[in-house]
């Protein structure tokens, strides 16, 4: 009997040892931290419109031919003053949409083949994020695709389906020029009408500006570290 109450208060003893350090390691404590995020403002809006044929004409011009020729032989010209042939009966419309400051209505009145104008608009930065334009999407009015231009360059488009185009576009300038606020991206095409366009035609089509954010971490930031 005394060796079994010998043996129980060793282990006794090692049981409370046991217990008490098991609460010391559960002793805690906190630190708290506090953070916010704020995002930045991504914008873009069309804040000027230019057109190289606004004007409508009065009518059909008449040539302008001034020229003085050697009363004596009628044959040799003697002094040219001015020569004009103005046959331009085509115009031009373009305007911000008053509904929608981020879009451009534009139309070609009276076209015939060689007409061309250029239609030019700035686009500005309204928000804290940096922007580029990356890529340009035509459609029919319908919504069927007719192409994408990424840089520089002509897109010749077929309205009617025999093949051959019937206008040309050749977007001029400013592909991926960073653009930050309140700078704006001077954004300018041509419209050309080709030989091939059919005569009292009506075509509609519009042009999708994309237009994405342009920014990046410095070099020399750490990245973080999640373990």
């Amino acid at each position: 009997m005394t060796k079994k109450i010998l043996l129980a208060i060793p282990l006794l003893l090692i049981f409370m040892v046991s217990i008490s350090g098991v609460a010391y390691a559960m002793w805690c404590d906190s630190v708290l931290f506090t953070g916010e995020v704020n995002t930045a403002t991504f914008c873009a809006v069309i804040t000027k419109v230019t057109n190289s044929d606004p004007y409508q004409p009065d009518g059909v011009y008449s040539n302008t031919y001034d020229a003085m020729t050697n009363p004596e032989s009628c044959t040799e010209a003697v002094d040219w003053v001015e020569v004009t042939f103005d046959k331009n009966v085509g115009w031009a419309t373009a305007a911000i949409d008053p509904q929608d400051p981020k879009m451009v209505n534009f139309a070609v009145w009276n076209a015939y083949p060689g007409y061309t104008v250029t239609f030019g608009v700035d686009i500005t930065n309204c928000g804290t994020l940096p922007w580029n334009v990356t890529q340009v999407d035509f459609y029919c009015s319908n919504g069927t695709s007719i192409g994408t231009l990424y840089q520089q360059g002509i897109l010749s488009v077929d309205f009617d389906g025999d093949g051959k185009s019937d206008i040309n576009i050749r977007w001029n300038d400013n592909f991926g020029v960073q653009v930050h606020k309140p700078n704006a991206a001077e954004i300018s095409w041509n419209l050309k009408i080709m030989e091939w366009a059919p005569q009292d035609a009506h075509f509609d089509f519009y042009a999708v500006i994309k237009i994405c954010a342009f920014n990046a971490i410095a070099n020399d930031v750490p990245p973080p570290i999640f373990d």
